[in-house]
């Protein structure tokens, strides 16, 4: 097992817009994940009851369904690194921004436009997923991709939650965006020569 795993570490290592992409992909997740607080942000913020914190919970969704209707026509995965950079910048920005909104419908605005733009990043990593691993490997760089978002995920919310609790609300989602921002700008400058690569899946093999 543990021979197992170290080539899987070995071969995503190698795969370096692959492991970029998902390393963006759990930045966003551990710095940005907003929707944890959404409640917090609805009371203490917008000053909101049960109806507006509806609305606030269910942009992302509508970002995310509107974005999808818009990639069945218009492939993120012809540049993949770049648009997988463009996509988690614009969600560190727009978490910025959200931390500074006091207005409804701004407030939806920018979730809808957050579950949009994760949406683009869902659909290129998994697209590289599929495409980049050789057969014999498939399974276990799926069962990686799946436990690092999962733990992306929960523990992006524990670091929301502990992040308010000792930062205060606003402060807590503008360092998380901030961070996230800091980390999309490393990857652009220790990666640029990807973003002239061709756009070609097999022409991102480094072994």
């Amino acid at each position: 097992m543990l021979q197992s795993l170290k080539h899987t570490f070995r071969f995503m290592l190698q795969q370096r817009v692959l492991f970029w992409s998902m390393l963006l992909d759990l930045v966003t997740a551990l710095f940005c994940s907003v929707i944890v607080l959404l409640p917090i942000v609805a009371h203490d913020v917008l000053h909101l009851g049960a109806e507006g914190l509806s609305l606030l919970r269910a942009a992302p969704a509508i970002g995310t369904a509107l974005m999808m209707g818009v990639l069945l026509h218009f492939s993120p995965s012809q540049k993949a690194w770049r648009n997988m950079l463009l996509a988690s910048i614009g969600i560190a920005i727009t978490t910025c921004v959200f931390a500074l909104s006091t207005s409804l419908w701004l407030s939806i605005a920018l979730l809808i436009l957050i579950g949009a733009l994760d949406s683009i990043s869902m659909v290129i990593r998994q697209s590289l997923l599929q495409q980049l691993p050789p057969q014999d490997l498939h399974g276990r760089v799926a069962a990686l991709n799946g436990i690092w978002v999962t733990t992306g995920n929960h523990l992006g919310a524990l670091n929301s939650s502990m992040a308010s609790r000792y930062f205060s609300i606003t402060p807590a989602i503008l360092i998380g965006g901030s961070l996230c921002l800091s980390i999309c700008l490393f990857s652009f400058f220790r990666n640029r020569d990807l973003l002239k690569t061709p756009s070609s899946y097999e022409k991102y093999k480094y072994l």
